[in-house]
């Protein structure tokens, strides 16, 4: 389903019908919110009483608003990974995933958490595989406290000694002592609340790389998802690695902004390219995020071909969802003003050179930066300025959530 048939809608059709223009996508969510509800019960039907407890936790519980992007060894996390399910609890995981994601979506994400055994391979014995213990929620920052760079504690690791040595020249480590562990299968799934068709429920995949999330109230026939975050390291598996080589898990995210940015004249490329140097994430993994005072070059000011690459752009990322959800989330940026979104570049817009681009329009934010192992290391969020963590589905019952 291309861009156009997502937001567009048959209004001829729908004035002679006499019915308002959100039923279909309605309609639509209901349907992905059913197949969501469907997969969670079989997936939490599959697991012990035991794993039970730790697989499921209450909606108004801290852990819902608890995410990061790091590896488990890093930032612990609650909730049940892959290693200790059986097969079948396996298969009902994954299937899980799939009902909440398109398939590039799934694809996207299943290959996130592969690229844990190339780095495995890249950096030897430095990295280990093994189950770290699950932490307690942490406490929510201090009021007033600026946004934190997760990141940063990923690369003050990559500063550590006898790390990786892949990508391209790039450097990774054990952070002086504590190695990292790299492990595809040390992924954690946690369902909040109870699926069901009237209720309101959630769930959530975290692991290093990969923070996925959805708050359904299907009462409403509602569906949040955000944050999504993905990364990818490497950004391109380097040569010798057996069939991995080259793989670039999220090609599709950085050579669309790449297009994007070249495709400008130089008049609006210098509006555009807003820094030499690259930065890291603006809203790092607070809980709600304001929106900035926007930066680079508004849609508005773009030429046709350049504005629907831009609309091509964050295609790229609402297209990890299934197409309802996509759909969705492409109608409230159109609805909200698509001509005042923002796109700005930041550093060298030459392949495999560090670089930063964000998205930035009245209800979202899209930041992507590739600035580790000498622009091999790339990572990507979707941060929604009021629905994060279904705060716009789940108003009333998010009101006993931190803030």
């Amino acid at each position: 389903m291309d861009i156009s048939s997502r937001v567009t809608v048959n209004t001829g059709l729908l004035a002679v019908m006499g019915v308002a223009v959100v039923i279909a996508p309605a309609v639509a969510r209901q349907r992905a919110a059913a197949e969501m509800a469907r997969a969670a019960n079989e997936f939490v039907s599959s697991l012990t009483a035991d794993q039970r407890t730790k697989a499921v936790h209450p909606l108004s519980s801290e852990e819902w608003t608890r995410w990061n992007f790091i590896p488990a060894s890093m930032f612990p996390r609650n909730g049940i990974s892959f290693k200790e399910l059986n097969q079948t609890q396996r298969q009902r995981a994954h299937d899980l995933m799939k009902a909440s994601l398109s398939q590039t979506g799934y694809r996207t994400a299943a290959s996130v958490m592969q690229l844990e055994n190339v780095l495995r391979e890249i950096e030897g014995p430095s990295a280990t595989a093994g189950a770290p213990p699950a932490a307690p929620a942490a406490p929510p920052a201090p009021a007033g406290a600026p946004p934190a760079d997760p990141a940063a504690g990923e690369r003050g690791a990559a500063r550590g000694g006898g790390g990786q040595r892949g990508g391209r020249g790039g450097r990774g480590g054990d952070g002086g002592g504590a190695p990292i562990i790299r492990d595809p299968e040390l992924y954690y799934l946690t369902v909040f609340g109870d699926p069901s068709a009237k209720g309101a429920w959630g769930w959530r995949l975290e692991g290093h790389h990969v923070s996925l999330r959805f708050a359904v109230d299907n009462g409403k026939l509602l569906v949040s998802s955000t944050p999504q975050f993905l990364g990818s390291n490497p950004a391109e598996v380097p040569y010798g690695y057996g069939p991995h080589t080259g793989l670039r898990v999220l090609a599709a995210q950085e050579d669309a902004a790449r297009t994007l940015v070249l495709a400008l004249d130089a008049k609006r490329q210098a509006i555009a390219i807003v820094a030499p140097n690259p930065r890291g994430f603006a809203s790092g993994t607070t809980v709600k995020f304001d929106p900035q005072t926007p930066v680079g070059l508004p849609m508005s000011q773009m030429t046709p071909a350049q504005r629907d690459m831009l609309m091509k752009l964050i295609d790229t990322y609402a297209s990890i969802m299934p197409a309802d959800i996509a759909a969705a989330r492409l109608a409230k940026i159109k609805a909200a003003g698509s001509g005042t979104i923002m796109f700005a570049w930041s550093g060298s817009t030459e392949k495999g050179h560090q670089y930063q681009y964000q998205v930035q329009g009245p209800t979202f934010l899209i930041e992507h930066n590739n600035t580790q192992n000498n622009g091999n290391h790339i990572h990507a969020v979707w941060r929604d300025f009021n629905g994060d963590f279904g705060r716009d589905v789940l108003a009333e019952h998010m009101a006993a959530l931190p803030h």
